[in-house]
């Protein structure tokens, strides 16, 4: 999910509400595929993920570990620290910043 209508390189609009995991509605403008682009061991890479919510109310952008899964990815989550591999190899790495 992510509040950022430029990060899609294709959408199809749908104007539908969800139920967050907290009970809290939300309206889905729109779905499509974003292209997340970072810098890893020195080098930029790509990812395209596909089937992303734009949610106009949305603060935050969230990454669906279970979307990543099917994708062939092994997401990580230890001390703060997120990790992601992609046939053995990482490929990303992040850390948790609190926020508030």
């Amino acid at each position: 999910m992510t509040f950022d209508r430029s990060a899609y390189s294709t959408s199809e609009v749908i104007g539908q509400s969800i139920e967050m995991g907290t009970g809290a509605k939300a309206i889905v403008a729109s779905i499509g595929d974003i292209v997340i682009n970072f810098f890893f061991n020195s080098a930029v890479s790509s990812i395209k993920l596909s089937n992303v919510l734009h949610l106009l109310s949305f603060e935050r952008q969230l990454l669906s570990v279970a979307q990543m899964d099917r994708r062939g990815f092994l997401v990580e989550l230890e001390n703060s620290r997120c990790i992601i591999k992609y046939r053995n190899k990482a490929v990303a790495t992040g850390t948790l910043v609190r926020s508030r």
